[in-house]
């Protein structure tokens, strides 16, 4: 399904051990993790290390073009889904062997106007996003609902070993619309991994926030900052740079971990298309690419992964259930949720969680 990789992707763990209680919290260079992977991933690691399964976090960042990791039934995803069940044991294995003393300090610097929410209104309240419902005769009024401004850092000052600073930015890492929806790239969240880790000389992971979206590309350049990927994480690494001079000590000590499950039902009702989805996807497994891009385009899908979802969720069952998770490190809190979380309900938690 990949053509090319335009930049590597990674898993990246981070492993906390206070008293005799230990946690792992990765990010993934992933578009998402079904709930049954996740599972799976724990499983193996908890065989490989003994950390309980209750005490580790999987997010991911959300990137379009990083494997989707959506479907058992697809070799690719099956062979990703096997590479990555063993990254994750060998980045626990790797992180339990560096732990040290550790101070965490944390900041929260507020960059507006470098980021959006993605959907929009138009004119006649239509609510619309760049790739769904968008009427071009219909004058655009503005983004539809809030948009958190705010980077949050959180460092691991270390005795003996490198600093680790983790990123959490409200963005949304689609790079698809300038390097094809084919190739293989973890969007901004490269190049600013990389440029603070140049900067800092600190380890760096990135932690998605809720999924805002920098709509870097958009023709509605009113609304729009519009810089390409790279130039836009090159520049969020170096005003997280910059920002480093408010890192502050977070009082707080221990650790605690809580997760709940929540019953939630699948609406079919718009999965209208899923025998359209059955027979571009029959022409992807025969490899038959020509016919697989001619359906796609006669039935009116937009992406390869447009025509993905809908044949995936059209298999769900109409039952299921999310997972929502709590951990908390000293004065520093994580939600990492089995869904993907849109930047009113991050603005949500973060207004009712009770730490800063």
């Amino acid at each position: 399904l990949h053509t090319d990789v335009v930049a590597p992707v990674y898993i990246t763990c981070v492993a906390a051990k206070q008293d005799e209680t230990t946690v792992l919290l990765y990010t993934v260079d992933t578009c998402g993790l079904r709930i049954e992977h996740i599972r799976r991933f724990r499983k193996a690691v908890t065989a490989a290390v003994g950390v309980p399964d209750t005490h580790i976090f999987f997010g991911a960042i959300h990137g379009h073009n990083c494997p989707t990791m959506i479907s058992d039934e697809e070799p690719t995803a099956v062979k990703t889904i096997e590479l990555m069940e063993q990254a994750a044991v060998k980045a626990a294995q790797l992180a339990l062997e560096d732990l040290d003393e550790t101070t965490v300090l944390a900041a929260k610097p507020e960059f507006p106007g470098m980021n959006f929410t993605r959907h929009y209104r138009q004119v006649g309240g239509i609510r619309t996003t760049l790739n769904s419902g968008f009427r071009r005769d219909i004058p655009m009024v503005g983004h539809m609902g809030p948009n958190d401004p705010h980077m949050v850092l959180i460092k691991f000052a270390r005795q003996s070993k490198k600093d680790i600073v983790l990123v959490n930015w409200q963005a949304h890492p689609d790079d698809a619309r300038q390097i094809g929806f084919t190739s293989i790239a973890p969007g901004f969240v490269g190049p600013l991994r990389d440029r603070l880790e140049k900067l800092s000389g600190c380890q760096v992971a990135y932690f998605t926030g809720a999924s805002g979206n920098q709509a870097r590309d958009s023709f509605i350049s009113k609304l729009a900052h519009g810089l390409p990927w790279n130039t836009y994480g090159d520049l969020m690494a170096r005003k997280a740079f910059a920002a480093f001079g408010q890192l502050q000590p977070v009082e707080g000590s221990g650790i605690q971990v809580a997760r709940t499950l929540l019953p939630v039902k699948i609406n079919h009702s718009w999965d209208h298309k899923s025998a359209q989805a059955d027979e571009i996807m029959e022409a992807r497994a025969a490899g038959d690419k020509d016919k697989e891009m001619q359906l796609q385009k006669a039935y009116g899908f937009t992406t390869p992964a447009h025509v993905t979802g809908v044949w995936m969720r059209s298999r769900m069952e109409e039952n299921g259930e999310l997972e929502l998770n709590a951990l908390r490190i000293g004065g520093v809190a994580f939600a990492c949720n089995t869904c993907e979380t849109f930047s009113d309900q991050g603005l949500f938690i973060k207004n009712y969680s009770p730490y800063e």
